[in-house]
């Protein structure tokens, strides 16, 4: 079964749960996808996969043609949702998240304001079922997402450094790393140059272990 790709990243939704701002400054395809997540949410009976994409669309249009229609979503979401976050659960069969990066490319839209029907099939997506503390869920990487994943998985003691621009999801592949080695009984530690770094850091991986480099070599001296 395709799975409905929304125009909306995982990160985008932790941000506006901190600063409910962040919804005015949302495009039209975003919104458009916020709006379906918070339908499909609310819905008295499930939706179909055709029809998933047929209300992205018509909302993506509505949004683009009206700036009025645009408001009135704004207020409906921001009244009706408490935590963003909350509308995409990681083991939903119906849809997934797009990737910060996919977001900003666009590749969705046939034209501005209109949704290219039949694009979700060609998104490059690997979805994975893991054991993530202790539940079974599936979690969506793209295929360097994965293929990362897979070979620190198979050597965790080798150091791997990864590099990436802003937005390409290397806080999501963090997150999604540090779950995965946990269910298989690894000790995960974040690390960071300082105090604010660190708690940063770990608000946005979920990671329950944390220090600081000047702490880790103070301990490694005993």
């Amino acid at each position: 079964m395709t799975k409905l790709a929304i125009p909306l990243s995982l990160e985008t939704l932790q941000e506006m749960d901190k600063d409910r701002t962040r919804l005015s400054g949302l495009t039209n395809a975003e919104l458009a996808g916020l709006f379906t997540l918070f339908k499909l949410a609310n819905s008295s009976k499930p939706f179909n996969g055709p029809a998933s994409e047929r209300l992205l669309a018509e909302s993506l249009q509505l949004i683009g043609d009206s700036q009025e229609a645009r408001s009135e979503i704004e207020d409906l979401v921001q009244d009706r949702v408490e935590h963003f976050s909350d509308l995409a659960p990681g083991n939903s069969d119906m849809f997934f998240l797009m990737s910060v990066s996919d977001v900003a490319n666009k590749s969705y839209l046939e034209q501005k304001n209109r949704w290219r029907y039949g694009c979700s099939k060609e998104f490059n997506q690997v979805f994975i079922k893991r054991n993530i503390l202790g539940l079974q869920r599936n979690v969506s990487l793209s295929t360097e997402h994965d293929r990362l994943i897979r070979a620190i998985e198979a050597e965790p003691d080798e150091p791997m450094a990864i590099q990436g621009f802003a937005g390409v999801g290397k806080t999501y592949l963090i997150t999604t790393l540090a779950a995965s080695l946990s269910a298989k009984g690894l000790s995960v530690v974040a690390l960071a140059h300082t105090r604010q770094q660190l708690t940063a850091l770990m608000e946005r991986t979920q990671a329950v272990r944390g220090l600081t480099l000047a702490e880790l070599q103070e301990r490694q001296r005993f």
